[in-house]
């Protein structure tokens, strides 16, 4: 990660938008779940690739999926190889749509009722109103691609000291990195429950940054907040959550103190969450 964190505002917003392709297909051509699963994407490291998940087509599973770093929309297999792509950069977001339609009517789904419609309100941008998608500062999709990468890994980490957790999915309305462990269930509701991400620059913070929350199902109290060590703080505005900003990893240029920085963060972070919740 390099020092600039607070300069990737504007890429991680046109990438919010462009994502949403990837959403839009997945809430019409795969089963709706009660968590809104259907709609999330996987991240491909070795590609720098948003992936949804798998759509059926009589050709077999293809995904819809963006190149994070070059800002193409793409059709691929399930070995994740392309069948088809499109550049963003100069088009609108209609014309974009129209390209994916197009490619999966070619692929034999049916497409009468495929809207480049969302179940959800996103922040207001340019490209909402017809604008065409634009990529001023190249570098900084790469930039956002290593936090993605790095993000992905140390989340997968912690995931693999717990057995009762969701897997590790960006959410295409907040586009979060995402996941949850389950702590405590009561048959099979889940009585308490910590979730953690790596977020994108957004209202609350104009650069990247990991937060983790508690949540129980009877409410928490906030009065008393355990102290955090190092660079985490207490976010207190709309919603209670311990934060680290990307800014306070890439201080050092070290990616071995990165590491550290950011799984030290973490594990005291879900401990106090821990005692929160017990």
């Amino acid at each position: 990660m390099n020092a600039h964190p607070n300069e990737l505002a504007d890429a991680s917003a046109t990438l919010h938008q462009a994502a949403q392709y990837i959403a839009m297909a997945g809430r019409f051509f795969i089963p709706i779940k009660e968590d809104d699963s259907h709609t999330n994407i996987d991240w491909d490291a070795s590609k720098n690739w948003l992936i949804g998940n798998a759509i059926e087509s009589p050709y077999g599973l293809i995904h819809v999926a963006l190149d994070n770093s070059l800002l193409v929309l793409l059709i691929c297999n399930d070995k994740h190889e392309p069948i088809a792509e499109y550049e963003l950069v100069g088009k609108t977001r209609l014309e974009g749509f129209n390209w994916l339609n197009n490619q999966l009517w070619k692929l034999g789904l049916e497409i009468d009722e495929f809207e480049p419609e969302l179940h959800y309100e996103l922040e207001d941008h340019p490209v909402l109103h017809g604008a065409k998608f634009e990529m001023d500062r190249p570098k900084d999709y790469h930039e956002l691609s290593s936090y993605r990468s790095n993000g992905h890994l140390v989340l997968k980490k912690v995931s693999d000291s717990f057995s009762d957790k969701s897997d590790v999915r960006i959410w295409p309305h907040h586009f979060d990195d995402g996941l949850i462990i389950n702590l405590k269930r009561d048959h099979e509701s889940v009585v308490s429950l910590i979730s953690m991400g790596l977020a994108m620059p957004d209202v609350y913070y104009d650069q990247p940054y990991f937060y983790v929350n508690a949540w129980h199902r009877s409410g928490l109290e906030y009065n008393e907040l355990p102290e955090l060590k190092g660079k985490g703080f207490w976010h207190t505005k709309d919603w209670h959550g311990q934060v680290l900003l990307a800014k306070d990893i890439a201080a050092n240029n070290d990616h071995d103190v990165q590491y550290r920085v950011t799984m030290d963060f973490l594990n005291a972070a879900i401990e106090n969450a821990r005692k929160m919740l017990s």
